[in-house]
């Protein structure tokens, strides 16, 4: 009966113990505490449409060479890749979805994507895009390899509620793959351009309200019919401002203190075991 009980103790300090590690992952490996609205992960790996995780969005594949599986494994072919992402060839193929970018209004948001460039002599080049005479331009600059954001503004469409490039000779066209993040921010008047988790744009004092009709599209705009060149295998759309430790990251790593808290943890069950 003294055995019976000593294994039980034991069987529950092992369970309390693995509840306490949980606990200390889920808080520790960077929660996002902004409203996810809408996130294509591109997972579908054939067919004409692509389906949000969030919010019940759907994208249409419009213009691709082939939506068949592995279509657009080749660089230079479009379609669905073996690698969950889709490839854009900037010959028209682009995605037509339903997330009304009214939702954005008056409020700050967080616009993020994973993707590749493949062409650094191609002109301007978009990631996202809407379907009206308006801009909502999140890619590569004209003739360069930096970073260029521009959302059309109601009260300055010349300007834009943030037109912005990056401030260094950020370059997105090697072919490899790169996180862009633009975060702006209602309350603060500020709009701030991330790659590869590193802040290399600033823009103070943005006042702007962004203009709101149409839908969003990736991977082409409607109004200049600027296309991308390479993969995209994410994009997301967040209410609120995202910080460098909410963003989607390319190869989740852990951070040092939950392998600090690991390290602990076995050391703790180790020594729990052997009473």
């Amino acid at each position: 009966m003294v055995e019976v009980r000593r294994c039980r103790t034991g069987y529950a300090k092992w369970v309390a113990l693995v509840a306490l590690w949980s606990v200390l992952q889920l808080l520790c490996t960077g929660i996002v505490s902004a409203e996810v609205l809408a996130h294509w992960s591109f997972n579908e790996g054939s067919g004409t449409s692509t389906n949000s995780s969030v919010g019940g969005y759907t994208g249409t594949l419009v213009d691709f060479a082939d939506t068949s599986t592995g279509a657009g494994n080749a660089v230079g072919s479009s379609g669905w890749t073996n690698s969950g992402s889709l490839n854009f060839d900037n010959t028209g193929g682009h995605v037509e979805t339903d997330f009304s970018l009214a939702v954005l209004q008056n409020q700050s948001f967080s616009v993020e994507f994973i993707a590749t460039h493949n062409d650094a002599s191609l002109g301007w080049s978009s990631v996202t895009g809407r379907d009206s005479g308006k801009i909502f331009f999140l890619g590569k600059e004209g003739n360069s390899t930096r970073l260029h954001a521009n959302l059309d503004a109601v009260d300055s469409p010349s300007q834009g509620l943030g037109r912005q490039f990056s401030d260094s000779a950020t370059s997105i066209c090697d072919g490899a793959l790169h996180h862009v993040a633009v975060v702006f921010d209602d309350v603060n008047n500020t709009q701030k351009l991330y790659f590869d988790y590193e802040l290399v744009g600033t823009l103070a004092d943005v006042t702007g309200t962004l203009r709101c009709d149409g839908n969003l599209w990736i991977g082409r705009d409607a109004l200049n019919g600027f296309g991308w060149d390479g993969y995209v295998s994410e994009l997301r759309i967040s209410q609120g401002v995202l910080t460098t430790d909410d963003f989607l990251q390319e190869v989740p790593e852990p951070s040092a203190f939950v392998l600090l808290g690991f390290g602990a943890f076995c050391l703790i069950a180790r020594r729990r075991l052997k009473r």
